[in-house]
């Protein structure tokens, strides 16, 4: 299954391999995963989505000098994405509301959602107009998208987990509510992008 908006269903299928409920050796992994599964889709219907990461331990068998032992190991995950079909707002449900696919007792560690595309709330017109005679319009719009809404870490500092943005310049970044200093980290610019952004010389 594609993501979805939670009880709606969106019948499609991702070829890419990537997918909610794989293991991940870190949170990181996770939100990347989650950018890569999502983001061209984001973008393609101008709507925000989210989702929330988890962590849960796996009791591995380990061969040691004296036989075997069993370790703990701390992997990652993220739940099925959810959106309102927003163009500029995400509403991030109850977490006991959301679809994890895991057989394991889990723990949520991070927020993550998207910012939709470069054109959310405009017309194919109005976009090929800026397009044609003020692409810097429609670059500065995508700056904007970079940029953590005031919500956004209003809801980092709510629930006090760590708040992964995927933008439609095909940036990862994270906000860390309880850093003291530098609590924005960019993550990497290899994100899918809005394709808008290949037409207005954003890359160049």
């Amino acid at each position: 299954m594609y993501p979805y908006q939670h009880i709606t269903p969106v019948m499609l299928v991702d070829p890419s391999g990537y997918a909610p409920g794989d293991w991940f050796n870190s949170i990181d992994d996770a939100a990347m995963d989650f950018g890569m599964y999502i983001n061209d889709w984001s973008i393609a219907v101008n709507a925000e989505y989210g989702t929330y990461i988890y962590s849960f331990v796996v009791y591995e068998t380990v061969q040691g000098e004296y036989g075997n032992t069993s370790v703990p190991v701390v992997y990652y995950s993220y739940a099925e994405p959810y959106t309102q079909w927003e163009p500029a707002h995400i509403k991030h449900p109850d977490i006991y509301n959301v679809e994890y696919d895991s057989n394991y007792t889990i723990n949520v560690v991070a927020l993550a959602h998207t910012h939709a595309g470069v054109g959310a709330g405009m017309n194919s017109e109005a976009i090929q107009q800026y397009i044609n005679t003020d692409p810097e319009t429609i670059n500065n719009i995508a700056e904007d998208k970079n940029i953590y809404s005031t919500e956004d870490k209003d809801n980092a500092k709510k629930t006090g987990l760590l708040y992964y943005l995927v933008t439609p310049t095909g940036r990862l970044k994270v906000y860390d509510p309880n850093a003291w200093i530098f609590k924005e980290r960019n993550i990497t610019y290899n994100m899918p992008h809005d394709p808008i952004l290949n037409l207005t010389g954003y890359f160049y």
